[in-house]
């Protein structure tokens, strides 16, 4: 059950990932998706009315990931 949850996970996430403007990413397999996009360090601070996600700036697909996020 939990694969399956997974490949869901994977396949709705390269779904969101066609929709944005960056070709490179389009061809990504779920190796790539998972080390340049799900494997990221992050500094998540909350307060009562936002989530704020700091990134470092190593980071070289944060557009990607804010386009991806901002799809949710």
């Amino acid at each position: 059950m939990l694969s399956c949850l997974a490949y869901e996970l994977l396949r709705n996430l390269r779904g969101l990932i066609r929709k944005t403007a960056h070709a490179k990413a389009w061809a990504w397999s779920v190796q790539s998706i998972q080390l340049y996009l799900l494997k990221v360090a992050a500094q998540v601070h909350e307060t009562v009315r936002r989530i704020h996600i700091r990134f470092s700036r190593a980071f070289s697909q944060q557009n990607l990931f804010r386009e991806v996020m901002m799809q949710c």
